[in-house]
């Protein structure tokens, strides 16, 4: 399998080793490229292939010997998703079928975007998964948590919120909380995930349990307790979607 098509397929390129499978190791690598260390070579190699793959693209450095003669270096390419293959000088080539075809520079371009996007949602969801551990933990030991810098849409403002989360709504969005003003006061509400920062679970513990209520949010994104009467008026195509809606609430 050549170059390009393990890119295409998936698997694994050895450097520093001879096509008849001995160990050439990669001292003439780090002599010519001028660099000091295993550890550089090693920098390098990750940060070219994450200049046009994503992070998923593992590249490992294998210390057979302390004497980089002896050393290979390993860097596993998992298989392509958009069939993008190799890059050479700023190139950028795509695998289809036996072809090889080379990319644009618009279409390298729209690429990088595609990737940019890959990486805010690939952060997003990190973030979401990191504060959904923390609140599990903090609801767990019963203790209060800061929510850092929660950007609140009603208000218009950023700020931290002391608060005692209850439990998940809306699919794990939000967590419900009892959230404990500076003047004494304490509110049930929901907080969304998304629009937290960070979390700091606190050494104090819950003070309020006793009036915690487990919070859901209906069709409207209203939540609580309270029920409100209300009265719709639609047309034919609002109310079919309007009806489909529903159903599909009801059975998530």
């Amino acid at each position: 399998m050549d170059y390009l098509e393990m890119n295409a397929e998936g698997g694994t390129i050895y450097l520093g080793i001879k096509d008849d499978g001995t160990v050439a190791g990669l001292k003439n690598d780090l002599q010519k490229m001028k660099m000091s260390s295993l550890d550089e070579y090693s920098r390098y190699i990750r940060q070219a292939s994450r200049k046009y793959f994503s992070d998923d693209y593992a590249v490992s450095l294998i210390r057979t010997f302390p004497d980089p003669s002896d050393t290979i270096v390993i860097i596993e390419v998992e298989q392509s998703v958009d069939r993008v293959m190799a890059m050479s000088d700023g190139n950028a080539y795509t695998r289809k079928g036996t072809m090889t075809d080379l990319m644009s520079k618009e279409e390298i371009g729209r690429r990088k975007k595609m990737l940019a996007k890959l990486h805010v949602a690939e952060n997003k969801k990190n973030k979401i998964g990191r504060l959904t551990i923390a609140l599990n933990e903090a609801i767990s030991s019963k203790k209060k948590v800061r929510l850092v810098r929660y950007l609140s849409g009603n208000s218009d403002s950023i700020s931290d919120r002391i608060v005692e989360p209850i439990n998940f709504v809306s699919n794990n969005e939000g967590i419900w909380c009892n959230e404990l003003r500076p003047d004494g006061q304490h509110f049930l509400k929901q907080f969304r995930l998304s629009r937290i920062s960070d979390i700091q679970i606190l050494d104090e513990c819950w003070e309020f349990e006793e009036e915690h209520i487990v919070g859901s949010t209906d069709i409207f994104n209203w939540t609580g307790s309270e029920e409100h009467h209300i009265t719709l008026m639609l047309n034919v195509a609002a109310k079919n979607f309007w009806w489909s809606h529903i159903q599909e609430h009801q059975m998530s």
